[in-house]
């Protein structure tokens, strides 16, 4: 697989892993919310920091592959 294939996969796998964490971080919140669960909470903040996450390791690794490959 090609340099370029393997960033494209990489990339639909991020994206696709963001939009899972987000909603799953908007139904835990909903939970918790409803159900007065201060776990139940804070752990859709630490979902909502996984995309956050998985945000950061896109730009970095794009920031990376630019330098390594001009």
């Amino acid at each position: 697989m090609k340099q370029n294939d393997f960033q494209k996969v990489a990339n639909q796998v991020s994206f696709v892993t963001i939009v899972v964490n987000i909603l799953l971080a908007f139904m835990k919140l909903l939970a918790g919310v409803f159900a007065h669960s201060n776990a139940m909470i804070s752990d859709s903040i630490h979902s909502a920091s996984d995309c956050f996450c998985s945000l950061k390791e896109i730009k970095c690794s794009c920031i990376i592959s630019q330098s390594v490959y001009p």
